[in-house]
């Protein structure tokens, strides 16, 4: 029996945005050289030692940036407003604490609100109707029914990357039924 395919599968912006994926990484970024030779028996030569120690860090190295380049943007507008989207009150209300002072910081930086994401605008500009809804959310974790429907929609942020599997299924056609490429 095939598995029913979930149309919101890859729709996982609230957790991205909330968490920061990054942060899950930090205890393989902050492993010690010293926790790492423990793996390895106590009769390694040092040159191997070396070499395992340098290919662990250039290792690390890639990785990190790797992962701060692909999930970076969701602890930046206007992703980080998926946050709100997370199912607990808490979350969410450090979500909207986050981004007001990801707007303000950036007003402050001389930005203008024309330099900002429109989605950013909605949620966050002085002037808009939600600012005061997502501050009552920040401060005391109230959401009220406009606010709640607004951040709905942000649950269904796609966040799975679909072309390379597109191209994917291309090639192989492609393959396997020359006249069809």
């Amino acid at each position: 029996m095939t598995r029913p395919h979930c149309l919101i599968s890859g729709c996982r912006a609230p957790e991205l945005a909330a968490f920061g994926i990054i942060s899950k990484f930090r205890e393989l970024f902050e492993m010690s050289d010293a926790d790492l030779m423990r793996k390895f028996p106590a009769d390694l030569l040092d040159d191997d030692r070396r070499a395992i120690l340098e290919d662990f860090h250039v290792a690390k190295a890639y990785l990190e940036l790797g992962l701060e380049i692909k999930f970076g943007c969701w602890q930046k507008l206007p992703w980080k407003l998926a946050a709100m989207a997370y199912w607990d009150v808490t979350v969410k209300a450090a979500g909207a604490r986050y981004c007001i002072e990801l707007w303000e910081s950036s007003m402050a930086a001389g930005y203008t609100e024309d330099m900002h994401h429109p989605l950013s605008i909605r949620f966050l500009s002085a002037g808009g109707r939600l600012i005061q809804s997502v501050t009552a959310l920040a401060t005391a974790g109230i959401v009220d029914p406009l606010l709640e429907m607004e951040i709905a929609r942000l649950k269904f942020i796609p966040v799975v990357e679909r072309a390379p599997r597109v191209m994917i299924v291309k090639v192989i056609i492609s393959c396997a039924f020359p006249c069809c490429a």
